[in-house]
């Protein structure tokens, strides 16, 4: 009996060889670049001495395990044998001609200590120029040889197979291999990515090297052949070339190379590179849009600023380009700039133009706004308030908004109160009592900030609130009083008083109140207006001059002698008429003949007067009959005078 064994091989790369579909140029700027630019020119390639085998391709995934989606392959041989499980028939590869080779492929071979640098080989390169727009370059490839195999005698050997990526600095001339096995300074080879694991045979001597970087090997049953997705015997995992810094707008040559020592016409050597190396063209992410649906859109009147995150460019001294902006598909004029601040609604769309390279890239955002604030919810009345009061005037916060939310409802907002708007805006320092507003007796014109948030959307809006002092009704203003002595507080309406201190402070005093102390005195007169206290006042001047009195004489019948007018007290004189009238006299005159003399009294204002008077009468004064001078007091002096 025997065993059949069937097995279904699993799902390959798809490979088409160079000139089926694309040209080589087209191989390079459309699949391994994707170059939406004209950043590729001067395309060269040799493929063995006589470019016979077409030695380059292009591939995709196609379902296999095979690391990258699509890219191209460079072979040293026919790639058309490539596209299938791993053979193991030995069908002959057609492999490129055998020649000297690629110089700076041979200069790596010689620092593998190769001693076939200046051998025939067999070897495959493409090149090209190419003007970067990043400053990065990174390739991502996989290695993959046959050299692996036991037949092969370069298996332990130095570079049995190679690859190598150079990029020259077409400016400076420096030039670099960046295809290094990960970590280390080591060129890609069979020899520098190697794992022995399953093979060790009598009379070689193969080392592990890199093995880490080792992936499939189909030929001595370590893995499964059929499970291959490209034919090949060994392959290595996906690897990065070391980026490469370049200076975006100057010219660079690229040139990869693959190459094999082995004589063997069943073995070759390739390199698979993947489309997604690198991004040619920086992307621009305007971000998501912000949209009203999902609840991510723009307050009403919100700047926003849209970031194009290509503001580097402009450090790029020898890339020329423009940045131009778009709303609805409408350029807006003048702006050139990497970031755009944006107030209304609408498709934004960013265009970065490459000048020298005839290409662009670009991206759009919708923005959209949500209504103000105010479209919803009604703006607060001023409220007009007494200017002055005998007791705090109050805003009841509660009233306010009763108005405010009156058609919109208040359920999807929260209030707060400020009083100055950049704490408002910034939603700081709030008032700590969201009932009241105490304006004290007094309230001034003012303005409180009322910042009204939407709880669904984050929005707010501040709206203000002006406090209007007003005033009342008036009383009348009395005249000014000037009296004497004391003074009466006159007949005044119910929701009068009378003060001596404004604002209802102060001395108090009601109707037929005397007030009696001489002097100045402001009285005000306070109207209450309301039950609340509101009220107005005026002030007049009420003068009290104290009173005089007139000194009081009694009447004098003299004989022989003449009345002399005594000295009078402050403010009193002497006049021959009534009321300060008639001749005004003197104390220490002397009266010659009977007269009423009248005493008058008058304040230095003339406000308070008084008055009285007295008579001076006079005998007839006899004639001595002689006289006797003898001091005994009787006819000691003989005196005519008052006769005349």
């Amino acid at each position: 009996f025997f065993t059949l064994c069937m097995t279904t091989a699993e799902p390959r790369a798809d490979i088409t060889p160079a000139g089926e579909v694309l040209s080589v140029s087209e191989l390079i700027s459309d699949v391994l670049l994707d170059a939406d630019c004209d950043v590729v020119s001067n395309v060269r390639y040799q493929f063995g001495d006589d470019n016979a085998v077409d030695a380059l391709g292009s591939f995709t995934q196609n379902g296999s395990i095979l690391p990258f989606e699509s890219g191209i392959i460079l072979a040293t041989h026919q790639v058309s044998n490539a596209a299938m499980s791993r053979d193991l028939s030995n069908n002959d590869r057609n492999k490129v001609k055998k020649a000297v080779g690629d110089p700076d492929l041979n200069a790596v071979l010689e620092d593998l200590n190769s001693d076939r640098y200046n051998a025939f080989k067999h070897t495959s390169v493409v090149e090209f120029d190419y003007v970067p727009v990043v400053d990065t370059l990174t390739f991502e490839y996989l290695f993959a040889s046959d050299i692996y195999e036991l037949s092969c005698s370069y298996k332990c050997r130095e570079a049995g197979g190679m690859a190598a990526i150079f990029i020259t600095d077409l400016t400076t001339g420096e030039i670099e291999n960046v295809a290094l096995v990960p970590g280390s300074q080591d060129p890609v080879a069979t020899s520098t990515i190697r794992n022995t694991k399953g093979y060790q045979w009598d009379g070689f001597d193969c080392q592990d090297a890199n093995p880490q970087f080792f992936w499939k090997n189909y030929y001595y049953t370590i893995d499964n052949p059929f499970e291959a997705p490209v034919n090949y015997s060994g392959l290595s995992v996906g690897m990065k070339t070391v980026p490469y810094k370049v200076e975006p707008g100057r010219k660079y040559h690229i040139k990869i190379g693959v190459m094999d020592l082995c004589d063997d016409p069943h073995h070759g050597t390739a390199l698979f590179l993947s489309s997604s190396s690198f991004s040619n063209l920086p992307e621009i992410d305007l971000g998501e849009d912000r949209l009203l649906a999902e609840n991510n859109g723009i307050c009403y009147g919100e700047p926003y600023v849209i970031d194009s995150g290509v503001g580097y460019i402009k450090d790029y001294e020898e890339l020329t380009t423009a940045i131009e902006w778009y709303l609805d598909g409408e350029l807006l004029p003048g702006e050139t700039k990497d970031q755009l601040t944006v107030t209304r609604a609408g498709d934004y769309t960013v265009v970065l133009r490459f000048i020298d390279l005839n290409c662009e890239v670009s991206d759009s955002v919708r923005i959209e706004y949500y209504p103000s604030i105010s479209s919803i919810v009604n703006p607060p009345e001023t409220v007009g308030v007494c200017r002055t009061s005998l007791q705090d005037v109050a805003i009841v916060f509660e009233d306010i908004e009763a108005d405010m939310f009156r058609q919109s409802g208040k359920e999807i907002y929260t209030t707060a109160y400020f009083s100055a708007l950049e704490d408002a805006v910034l939603g700081e320092n709030a008032f700590v009592d969201k009932l009241y507003y105490n304006l004290g007796k007094e309230p001034q014109l003012q303005t409180v900030y009322i910042r009204v948030e939407d709880i669904q959307t984050g929005c707010n809006e501040v709206f203000e609130l002006h406090i209007q002092p007003e005033e009342g009704a008036v009383p009348d203003q009395p005249s000014d009083v000037s009296v004497c002595a004391e003074y009466v507080f006159p007949q005044i309406n119910d929701n009068q008083y009378y003060y001596t201190e404004p604002g209802g402070q102060g001395e108090e005093y009601k109707v037929g109140d005397v007030l009696a102390e001489p002097g100045e005195h402001t009285i005000y007169l306070l109207q209450v207006n309301s039950e609340q206290g509101c009220y107005e006042q005026t002030a007049y001047q009420v003068n009290i001059t104290a009173p005089v009195r007139a000194d009081i004489f009694e009447d004098k019948t003299l004989s022989c002698e003449y009345y002399e007018l005594k000295p009078l007290s402050e403010y009193n004189q002497y006049f021959t008429e009534p009321g300060g009238n008639g001749d005004k006299l003197y104390p220490g005159m002397q009266i010659f003949e009977r007269k009423t003399v009248y005493v008058y009294a008058s304040s230095g204002d003339g406000i308070c007067t008084d008055q009285s008077s007295f008579t001076i009468d006079y005998e007839d004064c006899p004639i001595p009959r002689g006289i006797s001078p003898n001091n005994d007091g009787l006819n000691d002096v003989f005196d005519l005078s008052p006769h005349g």
